[in-house]
């Protein structure tokens, strides 16, 4: 029942005009339904609407997230679309020293958006450094993404 009731939220949610007090109401009411999920799934989606909604207050608990597998890669994802020097801290802490090499290749990918030079020097360290060489190659696609976006006029 919880889980058919989360999901009707968050498609309403979702469907609400896009006013900034609207948008402020549905950032509150997800960041709620994140603390309450009730399973993997409903989480992810709670996650990936957060990203959407570009939620600034859930970079914390997204942090948080960064430590189940389970929802590790839509907390990263969600992460790479909420601006800030927060989100943008947590996904190069990522990048540079999470275990798993798919959460480091997420958060390659995931810092895209992202060209300050912080951001540029922590994909050359995980380009020069990484022991993986998927994360390398993760990590010098987006560089090149970075690069091609910036002489784009």
């Amino acid at each position: 029942m919880e889980d058919v009731e989360a999901t009707e939220t968050l498609v309403t949610l979702l469907a609400a005009p896009g006013g900034l007090t609207e948008r402020r109401e549905a950032g509150r009411r997800l960041l709620q339904l994140l603390y309450d999920c009730p399973d993997v799934e409903s989480c992810r989606q709670v996650i990936g609407a957060l990203g959407q909604l570009g939620e600034r207050r859930a970079v914390a608990a997204l942090v948080t997230r960064l430590k189940n597998p389970m929802v590790q890669r839509a907390s990263i994802r969600a992460l790479g679309k909420i601006d800030g020097p927060e989100s943008i801290a947590a996904l190069i802490d990522c990048l540079l020293h999470d275990e798993r090499s798919l959460a480091r290749i997420e958060a390659a990918r995931a810092l895209r958006s992202s060209g300050i030079p912080w951001v540029k020097y922590s994909l050359w360290q995980a380009v020069l450094r990484d022991p993986e060489p998927a994360v390398r190659d993760a990590a010098w696609m987006t560089l090149s993404d970075i690069a091609a976006s910036a002489r784009r006029p």
